[in-house]
């Protein structure tokens, strides 16, 4: 599973592993509300680093005997190394990436959390049971210190941290002068 960006790392992995295991299943992930490459049409969400909005053509350009690229179908999904579309929405992303930073220590982005959330829904199906699943989680939660993943965490330090010191930039850089206490 992995949350499909620019389509590149899922490309590769996937053409890689599928030359070493022909029966390995490669899932991408979309935004729920921009599912492109199924035929829906892109809407805003908050899943920063997946669903740009275009559909990466390149995972499989259908060809013909002689290997010309010939127009995709719309709106069917894109066939090729992907094979299967999976979504989550930001909602779902942003809490599992929570809850992937909480349970477990990793601080991971919501396109990682993404890919957390449908990987817990493929291992939870009756055929998955006994396999081994491999998710990738390519995005570091440090990269979006802005985005409303954080917001409950970034109020609870507010009300716990104390102010910061003086940040006055006209105050003297020494606020403490020796000399005023030594004897004269």
């Amino acid at each position: 599973m992995h949350g499909n960006g620019t389509g590149g790392t899922i490309a590769g992995t996937g053409k890689f592993l599928k030359e070493k295991k022909p029966d390995v299943k490669v899932v991408a992930i979309e935004p729920s509300n921009a599912r492109v490459h199924v035929g829906g049409s892109m809407n805003p969400h908050t899943i920063v680093g997946i669903g740009a909005g275009i559909a990466t053509h390149f995972l499989s350009l259908p060809t013909d005997e002689m290997g010309n690229s010939l127009p995709l179908p719309e709106p069917k999904p894109v066939e090729g190394v992907v094979d299967e579309w999976a979504h989550a929405s930001s909602d779902e992303a942003i809490e599992f990436a929570s809850k992937a930073c909480k349970l477990e220590g990793m601080m991971v982005g919501p396109s990682a959390g993404a890919a957390l959330k449908v990987a817990c829904e493929i291992a939870c199906r009756p055929d998955c049971a006994g396999k081994t699943l491999v998710v990738m989680l390519a995005s570091h939660g440090i990269r979006y210190v802005a985005h409303p993943l954080w917001s409950a965490v970034k109020k609870e330090a507010a009300a716990a941290l104390p102010a910061p010191p003086n940040m006055d930039k006209e105050a003297d850089v020494v606020q403490w002068r020796s000399s005023a206490y030594s004897a004269a």
